[in-house]
């Protein structure tokens, strides 16, 4: 790499190297410090927040923090010190890319509740800052969307010349890219990427998703083609599209999988969890399993849904299978022991009620039944 391309060697040396080498304190101290002014408290006083801290409050072990922290540290600094061994162009597109994932995994850190803030009366000047520029500002999602939008035009144009090609040699790439990013950041803003809360996203986020992977796309098509007289080939913004929906939609999902696991690493011992069945494979039945499982100290789990529809028998439902008809439950309790039923609407209720076998049964095995009620009331 050095002898081939002496200004990736400039480069590397002076970025790349000393990122990844330093990677886990850069990470570390930029989370304490943001998230401490956050709280009114000094950056440099001592505390329990650090990246260790979330770890072991995220469901790791002490031993399985110190591994992990190792792990990373080990994995960076060899990486930093092999960078400039590797092709040229895959450095360039492995330094952001590993960067966008220890990133967003410091993100999600952050969110962890391991000290108290305490309540700021005044805030200070940096504090009014930092809110503002985190919070109404979303600077963080912005300079993380700066490195996708990166990696995205440079995977573009890599797959298009081929993995040989000289990318940053090319005038193809170097002219378009403050239009790539203005019309990327407007498209951004136009379908209000930044108006979402990462925990909360889901299968309605995904066509705004497409409509702003597709708007930068379109934007960059029209204005590199005008940029080169025509000449510019629209299979390049095809494919930014394509990897910028992608970025969108992996680093967006990101929390909800994170919140998924710290929901495992942190439920109740065995011994203390209930195994329930769910009467109804249907909306109310699905809004039960989500309110059950994002319930960090849970103690119920589902084990199977009960429907009497028998053509959704053998399906399932986010990995929970549904296990057969009401009629059948005797044969079904004894494949699938359950502690409890959750009738999850009205309609379920009238025919868990209209079953005298199934009532009869769920008595003489000492198995609770209880009813999903969601309803609103009258504040005076």
């Amino acid at each position: 790499a050095i002898a081939e391309a002496p200004r990736a060697s400039n480069l590397l040396a002076v970025l790349g190297v000393p990122t990844l080498i330093f990677l886990l304190p850069i990470l570390d101290t930029a989370m304490v410090t943001i998230t401490r002014i956050l709280r009114g408290q000094s950056p440099a006083q001592g505390g329990r927040d650090h990246t260790s801290h979330r770890l072991i409050a995220f469901g790791l072990s002490e031993r399985q923090t110190v591994l992990a922290l190792y792990s990373v540290a080990l994995i960076s600094g060899i990486l930093g010190t092999l960078l400039e061994s590797l092709d040229y162009n895959i450095s360039l597109l492995f330094i952001p890319a590993l960067l966008i994932v220890f990133t967003l995994l410091t993100a999600y850190l952050a969110r962890i509740k391991v000290v108290e803030s305490r309540t700021i009366t005044q805030p200070g000047r940096i504090t009014r800052l930092v809110i503002g520029l985190t919070g109404r500002g979303r600077i963080l999602e912005i300079a993380l969307d700066f490195l996708i939008i990166s990696v995205a035009y440079y995977m573009a144009v890599w797959l298009h010349f081929g993995f040989n090609a000289d990318i940053l040699d090319l005038e193809i790439f170097t002219r378009p890219l403050p239009l790539t990013f203005s019309g990327t950041y407007a498209s951004f803003f136009v379908f209000g990427i930044y108006s979402r809360i990462w925990q909360y996203v889901g299968l309605r986020d995904i066509p705004r998703f497409f409509g702003a992977a597709l708007g930068a796309g379109t934007l960059l098509g029209i204005g590199a083609y005008f940029l080169f007289s025509g000449q510019y080939p629209f299979s390049i913004a095809f494919l930014f599209g394509i990897f910028i929906f992608l970025g969108l939609a992996a680093s967006r999902a990101s929390f909800r999988l994170l919140d998924h696991v710290y929901t495992q690493r942190n439920a109740p011992d065995t011994g203390q969890i209930a195994d329930v069945l769910i009467f109804g494979a249907d909306h109310q039945g699905v809004l039960a399993l989500e309110w059950i499982s994002n319930q960090p100290k849970s103690t119920l789990r589902v084990i199977g849904f009960l429907d009497s529809d028998p053509f959704k028998r053998g399906r399932q439902i986010q990995g929970v299978p549904i296990v057969g008809e009401l009629k059948e439950l005797e044969t079904i309790l004894d494949r699938y022991p359950a502690q409890g039923i959750i009738l999850a609407s009205a309609e379920f209720i009238q025919q868990f009620q209209k079953n005298a076998l199934a009532a009869k049964i769920c008595q003489k095995r000492g198995i609770w039944i209880k009813q999903l009620e969601i309803r609103l009331e009258s504040v005076s």
